[in-house]
């Protein structure tokens, strides 16, 4: 895991699959860091949301940028789902009971580096 100041850059390795995270910042500074540092153009949320995943996409590939303003579990958890369930399924993994182990294993990863 690497830092591009205030993004955490996490690296899963076993779907070679990057996620940029910040966690933590309001919701004028993630504008600003996002089109400052990752060159993305994204709207200003609305006061009352909490967190949000957009995606770069980098040469036909997703990159999940996991934004919360809060460092509490349970909305980094909501939102690094929604990363996880999108990166799955555009590789072909469709949520069922077959796969459920591939994502929570994701998901507690990707959890695990943005909670360090």
């Amino acid at each position: 895991m690497s830092k591009l100041k205030t993004i955490k850059n996490i690296y899963d390795e076993t779907f070679k699959q990057n996620y940029y995270m910040l966690i933590g910042v309001n919701r004028n500074r993630y504008v600003e860091i996002v089109k400052k540092e990752l060159k993305q153009d994204v709207e200003l949320p609305l006061a009352n949301i909490c967190g949000r995943t957009v995606y770069l996409d980098v040469e036909g590939h997703l990159i999940p940028i996991i934004w919360t303003t809060n460092k509490k579990p349970s909305n980094i958890a909501h939102e690094c789902f929604h990363a996880i369930a999108d990166v799955l399924e555009d590789r072909g993994v469709k949520l069922s009971g077959d796969s459920c182990e591939i994502y929570a294993y994701s998901l507690e990863r990707l959890i695990r580096a943005a909670l360090r």
